[in-house]
């Protein structure tokens, strides 16, 4: 990777096997280019670790951390130590995500320090329900933060952008 990324996406991954590859799979076939993926291996005892070393062997914007066994949020903070992105997102390893899920970064235009995206929960095979807490290209108050319906607890629905985190010290 010779630019510096402007999105790291932080993976956490915890006896991930079964569904890892379409995680990954997913993140990679993004139309927009420019990011990084950090594979957390947080001392998983099935192949999750071996698969995410085969995707850095094959991907240059994919970088692997192995650690012991510690939680989500460890892995997150791990992640966030050596993501090199201007902005933040947080993908678990069960999740996939459409091939335009980082496309907001291209048509991005004014500065904001973070970015809510809808989402669709896969309750079944081929169910899915679509949710979204904002109307479209609405921007809020910091101060209207702190109301309960801004939070959730799909971490693969928001962007954070690199600055707050460092600015305010959160971790997880």
């Amino acid at each position: 990777m010779l630019e510096k990324p402007k999105v790291s996406v932080i993976v956490p991954v915890y006896k991930a096997e079964a569904y890892l590859y379409r995680c990954v799979d997913s993140l990679l076939m993004q139309t927009f280019t420019n990011f990084e993926i950090l594979l957390i291996d947080d001392g998983s005892p099935d192949r999750s670790g071996e698969i995410c070393d085969e995707y850095a062997r094959k991907d240059t914007r994919v970088r692997v951390f192995h650690k012991e066994n510690g939680g989500v949020s460890s892995a997150r903070n791990l992640g966030l130590k050596y993501a090199q992105g201007e902005w933040i997102a947080f993908v678990d390893s069960d999740d996939w995500v459409e091939s335009d899920f980082l496309e907001v970064f291209r048509i991005l235009s004014v500065d904001v320090d973070m970015i809510h995206c809808g989402l669709q929960l896969e309750q079944k095979p081929k169910k899915f329900v679509r949710y979204s807490i904002f109307r479209h290209r609405q921007q809020i108050k910091p101060s209207e933060l702190l109301n309960p319906v801004y939070f959730s607890s799909c971490s693969v629905s928001y962007f954070y952008k690199r600055s707050l985190i460092n600015n305010l010290g959160l971790k997880f």
